[in-house]
Order: structure tokens, then C-alpha cells, then sequence
């Protein structure tokens, strides 16, 4: 029992002192006294020909500034590091709280970090003594741009009566910032440009250690690096008293022609503590009066191009003729829209090195208007015209050069465009003497339901189905043009009577005649009823089959030439339909499939799309 006594005894006593244990008191949402309030000092502005001090205090707190990291002591007035008190920062208030030092002259010394220092190699260590290293690179020897932002402070302040009077202390950068700029003179300098490099001289250096008591010492090369040509902005940790960066910027450029320059420019620029430099770089260029527009890859943006007859676009839109529909001669559909080039491309292929010819009411002759580096497969693509606000020179189509002044572009909804490319696909759409206007309908049938709810022997086309009626189509339209296929045909003449059952049809016409059908409206087919296509009129529909499997299937695709030969008008009673045109024309597609401008299923890979039924 007293050993049970003993026991509670002690408890309470441990108790006791953990309850007289000093805790600092709860922030009040203002502060108080005794409070170092922590501000943060903006960039001061340093153009190349005049100095602008443009700096702001600003207040720190949990929603605007909120260092990743921060550090801090109170050094006497000997530099020794004073012990035997009680401190806490609060990121909330933005600041350092400090209670139970005696009556004297100190100072608050302050580290903070913004970003993220580890990929600088930052070390931060505690500080021995005033005068000990605080802040260091884990690369002592090279340099590059930091992540971070690095602050630091040196507040002397007092005690009386063991009292401190709330006061503000602000943080500055201990970095630099270098804002590089380049200009161009229009938009198809800016867009040939291929590669930014900075070679920096051997004399641009930074710092390597930051002290406790705000000494830099040491000193690295700063490494070279590139730059992207919309510019960029770095940061540096200047040496004692300022760096200096300067060297070279090489800008390498590729005409559409393919032709390489490369310009080189020097520059000089102070990086100091706190402060934002600027490096601006008037790029000259042989093209600098060209008015061409040159838009590459990387021109395509989430803001300026989306993917028409995707499996998502709405059934509102691909139905509407006047949104989704084209010419199988004519796939690439350029106009002027508000201001903007317009691109929509029903291809499943994708294009490249396309060169983009307009002519002008005024002007005879085409002229180069743009050089596009390619164009993807159902591309919908926008791209910002230059403001017509001086004369440009410009290359005609015969290869004259002339000056065009401002004014002949104001009706650019009157443009002519013309289109040339070396592509093998595009070659290949450029022998089509086809004319077809080409559809997507439903027919009655739904898209967004399970089964397509059937109308008839018609159901809801997909855009799986729409895009490879693009390619079907396409394929088809070239394949008139090819001569073994008009000689195929002739092999089979006598054995195709026409609608009479008995008079022969002239071979030799059936190809003309194809190719000047005027629109097909296309449509999915209902096989429920043991149809697998319908035809007649503008009228083409087949079954899912045909549009799957029209590559190595000589019956799905002798399917599309049975209902052609409606459209025609031709009737089952000809040999058009049920005889040899049809079944021909399907074993000849499959066996030549790979000389067609889509040649094989996995460009398109609609077999294995979960959108099909």
C-alpha cells in the first residue's frame, strides 16, 4: 500500500511540473508586442538603359508569401549566438515571437527559402557562430540557374526593461533575377527559330556560401543553357559587390526551305541582390520583311486545335452538314475566320510540309501565305494572323518576289487559297478527279444508345464509323484513278449486263460515271433485318462490317461498290449490283490496299475501338 502511495505521489509531481512547463501564449489574429513582423522586399527593375526602383514591400502571410523553409537566431553584440530563450515563427502572422532575453542590443538573423532548394543542391547548417556558414552549394565548382529564392535578414534590435517593442523587419533576396527577352520582326522569324543557346565568358560568376552574419564568399562558374525562344527568366546568386553574366546568345533558325542560319549577339548584364535585369535581343534575320507565316509543330495548343469526328464530338455536330462535311478532292479546308487562319482536315492521315498559296482580288498571281510543318489527321487548328500594318514582301507561285502593301489585306475573307506538298499522301489526293460531297447522317437511328436504336435498316453512325467512311471513301476515289484497276474492268466486259438483264454495260464508262456522283450522304446500316447496305440517290449506307473490315475483306468491301452502282442507278437486275462489277471492284480494293491512300486498319485501329457496337 505505501508502495501504491509512493507511486501516486510522484505521479502528481510529475504531473505539477509538466503543468508549470512554459508554453508560448496563443497568437491573437493582430500582433503584439514583442512580435518581429516579417515582410518581404519586391525586385528593384534595372533596364539596359536606365535603373527603375520598383520595389514594394509586401506583406507576408499563409495566402500570399509562404516560404518552404525559414530559419532563424539572435546573435549578441560580440556575434555569439544567444541561448537561454524562447522563439517560435508563425508562418500564419509572418512572424517571430521571442520572450526571456535580458536587457541589451542584439540581432535577429533570418534565412528563408521559396521553392525548391534541394534541386539547387542547398545546404543550410546550423550556425556555430555569427561569422560560420549558413548557406551553401552542394556544387562547389558550376553554377546554373536556381529554383529557389533565398532571403535573408540582419534586424539589430534592443531590449528594455525585458521587453521588445514589436517592430517590422524586412527580408530580402539574396538572388538576382535575369530576364531574357528576344524580339522578332514578324511571326515567321519568331516560329523558324529551332534553338536559343547562352555561352557565358569564363568571367560569369556566383556565389558559393552565404554566412551567419550575411557575407558572401566564394565564387562558381556559371554553367551555359539554353533558352526557349519566347525567352525566359534565371536566377543567380551574385558574388560580393555583384556579378556580372555576359557572353554570346547564338540563335539558330530553320527556313521552310529547310536552309540554316545562325546569328550570334553579345551581351553584358550586372546581377545584383534583389534586383530584376533585363537582356533584350533585337533578333535580325534575312527574313525580317517576309509576310509568309510559318507555323510549326509546336504551334498546335489545347487552345487552338481539337480532334474533329472524335469518339466524343456530339452527334449535333457530326450530323450538321454545315459543321461536318467535305469534298474527297478537297479533304484540307482552309478560310478566314474573324482574323484567324482555319484548318480542318478530314484525313486520317497526317500531312507535312505544306505550303499554303492565296491570292488576293487584286493580284494575279498566288502568292505564299503560310508553310505549315504538318497537319494531323482530323485536325481542327486556328492560328492568329499577323496585323497588316506595313508592306511585306512576298514570294509568288512562279517564284517572282513582290511587295504587298497593308491595305490588299483588308478583305481576307475574299482570300483564294491554293494548296501544294510534297507528301506522299497528299500526292496521292492530288490525282483525285473525284468530286464527291460527303455526309454523316443518322437516318432515325441514335448514336448515344446501346443498340443505336434501329429506324428501319438504318442505326446510329458513330464518329468510328464517320471516320472510316473517310477513309473508305478516299480509298475508293484514288483507286478510280489507277489504271490496272480501268484495265480490271475491262477484263470482266461482256459479263455485266445492264439494267434489261441483257444489254452489256460499256466498261469503260463505269469509272467516269463513279467519279461523277455528285454527294453521298453516309449512313450505318441495321443488319437486323438482313440488309448490309443501302444505295440510290445521294443515299450510301453499309453495314459496321464494311467499315471494319474493308481492308482485308474482299465482301465487306464489295458491299460500298454494290450500293455505288445504286447510286448510279443501277437496279439488282444488272450485273452491276449482284454480278461481277461489284465483287471485282472488292476483291480489287483488298488486293491493291496498300497502294491506297489508307492502307491499313491500324491507322485508324477502329476494329478494336470500344465505341463500335
Amino acid at each position: 500500500m505505501r508502495i501504491i502511495n509512493k507511486c501516486l505521489f510522484l505521479l502528481l509531481l510529475v504531473l505539477s511540473a509538466c503543468n508549470e512547463e512554459y508554453k508560448l501564449p496563443e497568437y491573437p489574429e493582430t500582433s503584439q508586442e514583442g512580435a518581429f513582423r516579417l515582410h518581404a522586399t519586391g525586385y528593384s527593375v534595372d533596364t539596359p538603359n536606365e535603373r527603375h526602383t520598383e520595389q514594394e514591400v509586401t506583406r507576408m502571410s499563409g495566402s500570399e508569401i509562404c516560404f518552404d523553409r525559414l530559419e532563424h537566431y539572435i546573435i549578441d553584440t560580440e556575434g555569439e549566438l544567444v541561448t537561454g530563450f524562447r522563439s517560435l515563427y508563425n508562418a500564419g502572422l509572418s512572424e517571430i515571437k521571442a520572450e526571456g532575453l535580458r536587457d541589451g542590443a542584439y540581432e535577429l538573423l533570418i534565412l528563408a527559402v521559396k521553392g525548391d532548394s534541394d534541386t539547387d543542391g542547398a545546404v543550410i547548417h546550423p550556425l556555430t557562430n555569427a561569422s560560420s556558414p549558413w548557406l551553401t552549394f552542394q556544387n562547389g565548382i558550376e553554377s546554373g540557374s536556381l529554383e529557389a529564392e533565398y532571403y535573408y535578414a540582419r534586424h539589430p534590435f534592443s531590449v528594455s526593461g525585458g521587453k521588445i517593442t514589436g517592430q517590422d523587419v524586412d527580408l530580402n533576396r539574396i538572388v538576382g533575377k535575369v530576364e531574357f527577352s528576344l524580339n522578332f520582326s514578324n511571326e515567321y522569324v519568331r516560329h523558324s527559330i529551332s534553338s536559343v543557346e547562352v555561352v557565358l565568358d569564363e568571367g560569369s560568376t556566383s556565389a558559393a556560401a552565404l554566412n551567419g552574419d550575411g557575407t558572401i564568399t566564394g565564387g562558381r562558374r556559371t554553367e551555359n543553357f539554353s533558352l526557349p525562344k519566347d525567352g525566359d527568366e534565371h536566377l543567380y546568386f551574385p558574388v560580393a559587390g555583384g556579378s556580372t553574366l555576359s557572353g554570346k546568345i547564338n540563335v539558330k533558325s530553320q527556313r521552310h526551305t529547310g536552309e540554316l542560319i545562325e546569328h550570334s549577339f553579345d551581351f553584358k548584364v550586372a546581377v545584383r541582390p534583389n534586383r530584376h535585369s533585363l537582356v533584350t535581343i533585337n533578333v535580325t534575320h534575312p527574313d525580317d520583311h517576309t509576310g509568309m507565316l510559318y507555323i510549326r509543330k509546336d504551334a498546335y495548343t489545347e487552345d487552338n486545335f481539337y480532334t474533329i469526328l472524335s469518339d466524343s464530338e456530339s452527334k449535333d455536330v457530326y450530323y450538321n452538314s454545315g459543321l461536318r462535311s467535305f469534298y474527297v478532292n478537297a479533304p484540307l479546308q482552309v478560310s478566314v475566320v474573324e482574323n484567324r487562319l482555319q484548318l480542318r482536315f478530314y484525313s486520317p492521315v497526317s500531312i507535312s510540309d505544306v505550303t499554303l498559296y492565296a491570292r488576293l482580288p487584286s493580284v494575279k498571281e498566288y502568292v505564299e501565305f503560310a508553310f505549315i510543318d504538318s497537319i494531323p489527321a482530323f485536325c481542327n487548328a486556328t492560328f492568329d494572323l499577323p496585323s497588316w500594318t506595313k508592306g511585306a514582301v512576298y514570294r509568288t507561285e512562279s517564284g517572282r518576289y513582290v511587295n504587298l502593301p497593308a491595305q490588299e489585306w483588308d478583305d481576307l475573307p475574299d482570300l483564294q487559297f491554293k494548296i501544294s506538298s510534297d507528301d506522299p499522301y497528299w500526292q496521292k489526293i492530288s490525282k483525285l478527279r473525284a468530286k464527291w460531297y460527303i455526309t454523316f447522317n443518322s437516318y432515325g437511328g441514335n448514336p448515344d444508345t446501346d443498340d443505336g436504336r434501329p429506324n428501319g435498316n438504318w442505326m446510329g453512325m458513330r464518329p468510328v464509323h464517320a471516320r472510316e467512311a473517310v477513309a473508305l471513301l478516299t480509298n475508293v476515289a484514288y483507286m478510280c484513278t489507277l489504271d490496272t484497276y480501268a484495265a480490271k474492268l475491262q477484263e470482266i466486259q461482256g459479263t455485266v449486263p445492264g439494267n434489261d438483264g441483257k444489254t452489256q454495260v460499256d466498261m469503260s464508262t463505269v469509272i467516269p460515271r463513279l467519279e461523277s456522283l455528285v454527294r453521298l450522304n453516309t449512313g450505318l446500316i441495321y443488319t437486323g433485318n438482313g440488309v448490309l447496305g443501302l444505295g440510290g440517290g445521294y443515299t450510301l449506307g453499309v453495314y459496321q462490317g464494311t467499315y471494319l473490315e474493308h481492308y482485308n475483306s474482299p465482301y465487306a468491301a464489295h458491299v460500298v461498290f454494290h450500293e455505288m452502282a445504286h447510286c448510279m442507278g443501277y437496279s439488282h437486275n444488272s450485273g452491276m449490283t449482284y454480278g461481277n462489277f461489284a465483287g471485282t471492284s472488292g476483291s480489287f480494293y483488298v488486293a491493291n490496299i496498300g497502294k491506297l491512300p489508307v492502307p491499313v486498319k491500324t491507322i485508324l485501329n477502329s476494329n478494336v475501338n470500344p465505341n463500335k457496337y
